[in-house]
């Protein structure tokens, strides 16, 4: 998933009626030369969402799993016929309808963009984004959630922010930690 758990997040929270900006320092469509094969639970995942796989284009169901032995010993193994329980989806066009499943749902996507700093206070968290024509700009938040994987820019900025818990109220939440 691109950015690892934010289309869900983007969704759940524009749906539930919170204002949600996303930053993204990709421009969708856009390929990544990993995550194309999906897991029953990311299957489970993208349907919670109500993500239909019609809607995304060359989408593939896997109906076997193909398995070599170090011998050279090959067979397969059929997954059960009753339901989805693996799937292909080229991640330019997976990303790509999440984007847009999240714009319909309410949020507000600014493509294009790569952080700076993040710091926060107590209750608002206040980052330094730098937009496409090169202009820093601050975008103040309640929360803050970092869903880049192993963004090396994001990791150098969050070093001094705890991870958020229910019980602290930390307005900064680093997916890598979850």
């Amino acid at each position: 998933m691109p950015a690892r758990r934010a289309p869900p997040l983007r969704s759940h929270l524009a749906e539930a009626g919170r204002p949600v900006t996303v930053i993204d320092r990709a421009v969708f469509p856009r390929d990544k030369c990993c995550g194309d094969g999906l897991t029953t639970l990311a299957l489970r995942e993208l349907e919670s969402l109500g993500l239909s796989p019609s809607a995304v284009p060359n989408w593939m169901t896997v109906d076997s799993a193909h398995l070599r032995t170090p011998s050279g010993r090959a067979f397969d193994i059929p997954l059960p016929s009753q339901g989805t329980y693996a799937a292909v989806a080229p991640r330019a066009d997976l990303d790509n309808t999440l984007v847009e499943m999240a714009i319909s749902a309410g949020a507000d996507i600014r493509q294009g963009w790569r952080l700076e700093s993040i710091t926060q206070t107590a209750t608002e968290a206040r980052v330094v984004v730098v937009d496409p024509g090169e202009t820093p700009r601050t975008v103040v938040a309640d929360y803050v959630i970092a869903a880049d994987g192993c963004g090396a820019r994001r990791d150098a900025c969050s070093d001094a922010l705890p991870t958020a818990t229910a019980e602290s109220g930390t307005p900064f939440v680093n997916t890598s930690q979850m």
